[in-house]
């Protein structure tokens, strides 16, 4: 952060040129936190139904089919 704040305050006294951000550079990184939560997401739902098929035994496919 204290970069960032560094940074801003070069770029307004006129110290330091201004440089714009690459398009490219900012898709990749939208992408990647796209894939981390997606990521995040399935593992999430794993878990709760590996979980809830721990929960339900054997019979538990057989208790889901009865429900849909």
């Amino acid at each position: 952060m204290y970069d960032a704040y560094a940074v801003a305050g070069k770029m307004n006294a006129g110290t330091l040129e201004f440089r714009p951000a690459n398009p490219i550079h900012l898709i990749i990184f939208v992408i990647f936190a796209i894939a981390i939560v997606v990521l995040a997401l399935v593992l999430i739902t794993v878990y709760l139904i590996s979980n809830l098929m721990e929960e339900l035994g054997p019979d538990g496919m057989q208790y889901l089919s009865m429900l849909g």
